[in-house]
């Protein structure tokens, strides 16, 4: 499948697919050790997903590679930054590599309220698959309300 790459970073690579307006992410096994890491990686990558547009798009976010991490002080520091990266999308996707890894994510969705717009899968070709048969639909999903501009 066609990709456009978008941002590479030691910690993320992201591209878009070609066939849907899909933004791929993958984390790469590059681990994040302190809150400071956390937000040099995480920055960028928000950045460029900014600039490239998250209005009537999907996010598949392949964490296969991530090495495993459920610190509950790793979670804190991540926790702004999971929500300010699926915001947006029409639907958020996570591939993760093991069972273990499927119930954490499914705790995290639910504790930032996101398990309406959002899938966890075990392989990385049906959680793909799941999305293609969704792609006409991305434009009539909004996930959040547009932010207001302070007075």
């Amino acid at each position: 499948m066609p990709e456009i790459p978008i941002f590479s970073s030691p910690h993320f690579e992201v591209v878009l697919l070609e066939e849907a307006p899909i933004v791929l992410l993958t984390r790469k096994a590059h681990r994040l050790g302190s809150q400071s890491e956390v937000e040099q990686a995480f920055k960028p990558l928000l950045e460029s997903l900014d600039v490239l547009g998250r209005h009537g798009k999907a996010l598949l976010m392949d964490s296969r590679k991530a090495l495993p991490n459920n610190d509950p002080e790793y979670e804190i520091w991540m926790a702004p930054y999971r929500a300010s990266l699926i915001r947006a999308y029409a639907f958020a996707v996570f591939v993760v590599q093991t069972s273990t890894g499927q119930l954490q994510s499914r705790r995290l969705l639910k504790s930032d309220d996101k398990v309406g717009t959002s899938r966890i899968f075990g392989d990385f070709e049906e959680a793909k698959q799941f999305l293609l048969e969704r792609k006409d639909t991305f434009r009539r999903v909004i996930s959040i309300p547009p932010r207001r501009l302070p007075d």
